[in-house]
């Protein structure tokens, strides 16, 4: 009896996060793209589930104390590059995707099948918890020839908010 209880007690430890994790990417299906999804990239990933997924991925310095910065490499004919960062200042999970968009096809254009036409100025994307389900905002942005996607997930640089 007790080898069995040892034997179950991890299962006891670890579902409920590992639920929790299923439900967090679930609510994000219909905000990212289809390519991180298949990947089971989604935001509030731990540092160590996304490199269990992407062993390969490298690491690019950065001049901040903040956050820890990955590159994953083409996940697509759309998205040449996927760039990650991931909280380095205690909760070590993924809060952003900066894809970069293929030359072949248009950032804005893609945003604008992903979630329809900008709801936000500067012809940006907001979705808050009530449109989300999620504990917090999401957002969303082009750049030169990115796609940007952002969390403001507690413990990040977005916490706050996005200005």
């Amino acid at each position: 009896m007790k080898k069995l209880l040892l034997l179950l007690l991890p299962l006891f430890l670890f579902a409920p996060q590992s639920m929790e994790a299923q439900k967090e990417r679930k609510l994000q299906k219909k905000y990212l793209p289809k390519e991180l999804y298949k990947k089971k990239l989604f935001f509030g990933q731990t540092k160590t589930g996304m490199l269990k997924k992407f062993p390969e991925a490298s690491t690019e310095s950065n001049s901040f104390d903040f956050r820890e910065v990955y590159l994953l490499g083409e996940i697509s004919d759309r998205f040449e590059e996927v760039v990650c960062y991931v909280d380095a200042e205690g909760t070590f999970l993924l809060y952003e995707f900066i894809l970069i968009v293929a030359e072949d096809y248009n950032n804005m254009e893609i945003g604008r099948d992903l979630f329809g036409p900008p709801n936000h100025e500067d012809n940006e994307w907001r979705f808050s918890p009530e449109i989300t389900g999620l504990s917090y905002t999401l957002a969303a942005w082009t750049y030169q020839n990115k796609l940007i996607l952002a969390a403001a997930m507690p413990g990040t640089e977005w916490e706050s908010g996005f200005n």
